[in-house]
């Protein structure tokens, strides 16, 4: 419905068009304010205070489509609504029009008043839809005022297309998801400064932290009580209760840091991803400074851009650990595990290092198939993977090489520490209490295990595969529920 109260300024260098479409405008029930060029366009919508703005492209002072950049991203003007009324028909003319926040395009044409007026009440009624706040007065401003407000606009948006073409020039380090943060942390480091930077995405069971500390400040321990204080309220898990978890921290913390005590000030924006909460981003900052409303204002639109980089990095990573990973244990799967003990081997024989492997089989496991189903053997082979990691250094490669059997590839281990290593491992699944449905009383589960080490056992790959499973074959024929390792007649004195 129109209303008298509606006021549409009418902006066009052409006297005749600007006649003719307030005379459509007036005839229709419209106030109508006109104006001849950019500068006059932009004086008046801050004098008048219009509904709307019906405005032209090729204006004197300043054309369209910086009036509408500006207007739009002014927030005390930004809910006004604009159409284009250009002469200008090329498709490109139409999508720069919108892109610089046009509310819609039209056409100069014979037709003016058929095409103009149903657009505007279209408009009004998309207004009201969206319910947009108006505010009850606009500043004034002079020409040099309004001169110097554009030549600000000018330098934010280079500043935003800068940001944008940095963050997009990360995409090459796409393929590792540790690398691509440290590049956007450091870039981000050099337009906002900070003590501390946390991200943390969450996907599905899977999780990854990576931690910048500029000032290498700050221990581990501190990052993640920072992070559990940012979690609190939201909904989001902590990485204890993530299934796989991912956490790097660069550069690493010196072994002399100290505790800074609480933060300045802090910042934490979500990382929304294809429209769903993902993640944190936490900065902290310890000198005597509070975070700028710019450098909030940054930091949202360095997340809007980076989400998608964020997105594709994160998802790569969760395929190729997919390609790599055992489905039911969550660990290294026989394919991952040949390819590591291949590379493995041959860092240890240009080292000249000493490596170990551990072959494990669970005892009497087709019995306990066969008495308690295979759901049953399930618990026990993720229960039992899940003790296996928890209880191996970083640098040990822990894989399920298939059906009830794991393998554990020992970097820089003598054949005596991995025997203590395989002895712990025994020790602790013996007294494990699996949770599995019992039948009668308490059911342990034991394993046996077999060792085999480089140089001693075997030069090669595929014979120190065979060693270990020697090894592992002798633990079971001795009685099960031992250790076992192989050593060449040199060694046995």
């Amino acid at each position: 419905m129109r209303s008298e109260s509606k006021k549409i300024l009418v902006a066009d260098d052409s006297p005749t068009i600007s006649m003719m479409v307030a005379s459509v405008l007036e005839n229709a029930g419209y106030q109508v304010v006109t104006a001849f060029d950019g500068l006059e366009t932009l004086e008046k919508v801050y004098q008048t205070f219009p509904d709307l703005i019906v405005l032209d492209i090729l204006m004197p002072k300043m054309n369209g489509y910086q009036v509408c950049r500006l207007l739009k991203h002014d927030q005390q003007t930004s809910f006004i609504p604009i159409i284009m009324l250009s002469a200008k028909a090329e498709q490109k003319d139409k999508f720069w029009g919108l892109y610089t926040g046009a509310d819609s395009y039209l056409t100069k044409n014979k037709n003016i008043a058929k095409t103009l007026l149903p657009e505007i009440e279209k408009t009004f009624a998309r207004q009201n839809a969206e319910t947009r706040t108006k505010p009850l007065s606009l500043p004034r401003f002079n020409q040099e005022e309004l001169i110097q407000r554009l030549n600000n606009l000018l330098d934010d948006m280079l500043f935003d297309s800068v940001l944008i073409n940095e963050i997009q020039d990360k995409s090459q380090a796409i393929s590792d998801f540790t690398v691509l943060n440290k590049e956007l942390f450091v870039f981000l480091g050099k337009v906002i400064k900070f003590q501390l930077g946390v991200l943390y995405l969450v996907e599905e069971n899977c999780g990854s932290l990576v931690s910048y500390l500029p000032a290498q400040s700050l221990t581990t321990k501190r990052v993640m009580a920072e992070l559990d204080k940012a979690l609190r309220g939201k909904q989001l898990p902590s990485p204890q209760d993530l299934q796989d978890f991912t956490f790097n921290i660069f550069p690493e913390p010196s072994s002399e840091a100290s505790d800074p005590g609480p933060p300045e000030d802090l910042l934490v924006e979500e990382v929304n991803i294809r429209g769903a909460f993902r993640g944190l981003l936490l900065l902290q900052r310890y000198e005597k400074k509070k975070f700028s409303e710019e450098e909030k204002n940054t930091l949202k639109f360095f997340l809007k851009h980076a989400s998608g980089l964020l997105d594709n990095a994160f998802l790569y990573h969760k395929t190729q650990q997919l390609a790599i990973t055992d489905g039911l244990t969550k660990l290294y799967n026989h394919r991952y595990f040949q390819d590591a003990l291949e590379d493995e081997l041959n860092r240890s024989r240009r080292f000249r290092r000493p490596l170990s492997l551990i072959m494990i089989d669970i005892d009497h496991f087709k019995h306990f198939n066969d008495t308690y189903g295979h759901q049953q053997g399930d618990i026990i082979l993720k229960e039992l993977a899940c003790l296996l990691r928890e209880n191996v250094r970083k640098i040990e490669i822990v894989a399920r090489y298939g059906g009830e059997e794991f393998a554990i590839i020992l970097p820089e281990t003598s054949d005596a520490e991995a025997a203590e290593i395989a002895e712990r491992l025994r020790n602790e699944v013996a007294k494990k209490d699996f949770t599995f449905k019992k039948r009668n009383g308490r059911e342990q589960i034991t394993i046996s295990l077999g060792i085999a080490t480089f140089p001693n056992d075997a030069d090669n790959q595929v014979a120190l595969i065979r060693s270990a499973d020697k090894a592992l074959y002798l633990a079971k024929e001795s009685g099960r529920n031992r250790v076992c390792f192989l050593k060449k007649p040199a060694d046995s004195n």
